[in-house]
């Protein structure tokens, strides 16, 4: 093995810079995945959860308002979860006009929905291409 690239299961080659970390794009786990460690912890928290919720009752009955606090930003999401009718942009004035979502919310909505939009015109494209290629070659 040398300090440029190690090989995995699958022989695939991992690139690795000067610090022995892999480089992006040459294997390993996937961004934001998470190892079986993990997921094994989150599924142990979910489970507790009916639990911590009776603690935060009893911390805010006794006025312990920091422990709630604690408790409730690690049970909860970071952000609301938002859901509209539909997905195309009367929706999003709708809900933003009536107040059920704040700019912000309606923002995010509109970039991810428009991101998605892009993403799907992009695997469009590079069927077309493919398709294009098969004809070129005679695949067809």
């Amino acid at each position: 093995m040398t300090d440029s690239s190690l090989e995995n299961s699958n022989s695939r080659v991992m690139q690795r810079d000067a610090n022995g970390r892999l480089l992006p794009g040459s294997g390993g786990r996937p961004a934001g995945s998470k190892n079986l460690r993990v997921n094994g912890a989150l599924t142990d928290l979910r489970s507790m959860s009916p639990d911590a919720v009776e603690v935060v009752r009893t911390a805010i009955a006794n006025g312990d308002v920091r422990t709630a606090t604690w408790l409730l930003e690690r049970l909860l999401p970071a952000s609301r979860v938002v859901e509209l009718p539909g997905s195309d942009v009367q929706d999003i004035i709708n809900a933003l006009a009536a107040g059920d979502i704040s700019p912000t919310e309606a923002k995010t909505i509109a970039h991810t929905i428009a991101h998605l939009k892009n993403v799907s015109e992009i695997d469009e494209l590079r069927a077309q291409v493919d398709s294009l290629g098969r004809l070129l070659r005679g695949e067809e």
